[in-house]
């Protein structure tokens, strides 16, 4: 019987020990579109952020548009030259990466699109009125409300994205509660029996 007790204390170790290391090497990223600009930064779970990690920008087809490194505030950013769907992938090593993915839907109309992505037809803005009479044109209107929204939609995005780690967390902490919980009603029903 005690030998069932130091199995069990032995197993319940390993897995608290083995814990700590995935959670380390899991890694995320977030990004958002500020005009025609493409900002993120990489981090680990708990809000650590990840410095000099290599960030690929692809096509979605997987086509290597640049490889930007993320600065010591774990950080980068990317200019964006058309109007496309964008897979980001910062890799850390040893088989660990996050994936993000920027819709060509999220970028300015102004930009030219790339000739693989399938747009939906849209019909042509009506001619700009007179400068005299507008001081922006109506493209140069639509993209400063664009740069506006992606800068107030940031914060929120980026709170969700904390949210959602966070649940994770309280998910995992409660699973080791419960396990210690069980381990400790059987010890009790163990002790009690061996009287």
């Amino acid at each position: 019987m005690r030998l069932n007790f130091y199995v069990k204390l032995l197993i319940t170790l390993l897995f608290l020990n083995w814990l700590p290391a995935v959670h380390a090497h899991k890694v995320k990223l977030f990004a958002t579109v500020i005009g025609d600009k493409i900002e993120g930064y990489v981090y680990f779970p708990g809000g650590e952020r990840a410095q000099s990690v290599t960030v690929k920008i692809t096509f979605i087809d997987n086509r290597l548009v640049e490889t930007v490194t993320t600065n010591e505030h774990g950080e980068f950013q990317f200019h964006v030259k058309c109007r496309a769907t964008y897979r980001l992938i910062a890799d850390i090593g040893e088989g660990h990466f996050a994936e993000y993915i920027i819709d060509s839907n999220e970028l300015s109309d102004s930009l030219p699109t790339l000739a693989t992505e399938k747009q939906p037809a849209v019909s042509a803005p009506p001619a700009a009125m007179n400068q005299e009479n507008q001081s922006f044109s109506q493209q140069q209107l639509i993209d400063l409300i664009e740069k506006s929204v992606s800068k107030q939609l940031k914060p929120l995005r980026e709170q969700l994205e904390a949210y959602q780690e966070k649940i994770f967390i309280h998910d995992v902490l409660g699973g080791v509660g419960y396990i210690f919980g069980v381990m400790g009603l059987l010890f009790y029903i163990a002790k009690r029996r061996s009287h």
